[in-house]
């Protein structure tokens, strides 16, 4: 049963206009951003350089907090509204392939969506210097590893964690309106923290107050390069 609730929610999501819209709006920033080259690029440096894709789908990432918040949250709650939860445990299901169902799931969405992160920053090095926007020596090598490590090793933490949280928000209070109030004060919180943060130099302690892995790229990065 677990594998036909994970069906019904990813049949379920896909149908729906949002999340090709999520898609395509995250496809077309980053596609403009690589395309300009409007990222902090340093001098010498490529704009589909390692370190600038790193940090993009750590930063990309980051703001799709909101966006995950949304889609991790809404179809729990909404089992939990119409107390169609009760009536799927009136089938052979166990509790944890309900939740794990629903889960991943609506966690494959946000991988969907997440992929266009990727996708865009490789048509934006095309794009570019195809436009004229950008001289192509401005742009190195498109090595397939440059896109995926970043993706695995920090995009899909980022998701998981986010996701993680705003799922596990609902399941344990029961309200929708905390998962809103949620995404918000976490997206706050994180920019203070900078405040806070820059007036440190103890790299242990800003990496670990780091969840979403910008200030650590930049750090191993500088620690790299000394």
């Amino acid at each position: 049963m677990f594998w036909k609730i994970f069906q019904f929610e990813v049949q379920n999501r896909f149908r729906r206009p949002a999340i090709y819209l999520y898609f395509l709006a995250a496809l077309i920033f980053t596609i403009g951003t690589f395309a300009t080259g409007s990222l902090p690029v340093q001098e010498k440096e490529h704009i589909n350089s390692p370190y600038l894709i790193a940090m993009w789908c750590a930063g990309i990432t980051m703001m799709m907090m909101l966006v995950s918040s949304f889609i991790m949250g809404t179809p729990l709650y909404r089992d939990i509204e119409y107390n169609t939860k009760d009536y799927y445990l009136t089938y052979p299901i166990t509790k944890g392939g309900y939740f794990w169902g629903r889960f991943l799931g609506s966690f494959l969405c946000m991988l969907f969506i997440a992929t266009s992160v990727i996708i865009g920053a490789y048509i934006g090095t095309k794009l570019g210097p195809a436009m004229g926007w950008k001289d192509p020596k401005q742009y190195g090598p498109n090595n397939l590893v440059y896109y995926l490590y970043p993706f695995f090793t920090i995009a899909l933490p980022n998701l998981f964690f986010t996701s993680s949280l705003f799922f596990g928000l609902v399941a344990i209070t029961r309200n929708v309106k905390v998962i809103y109030a949620g995404g918000i004060l976490l997206f706050l919180g994180y920019f203070l923290s900078f405040f806070f943060l820059s007036h440190t130099n103890n790299a242990t302690v800003i990496n670990l107050a780091d969840p979403f892995g910008l200030n650590g790229v930049r750090l191993q990065t500088g620690n790299s390069s000394s």
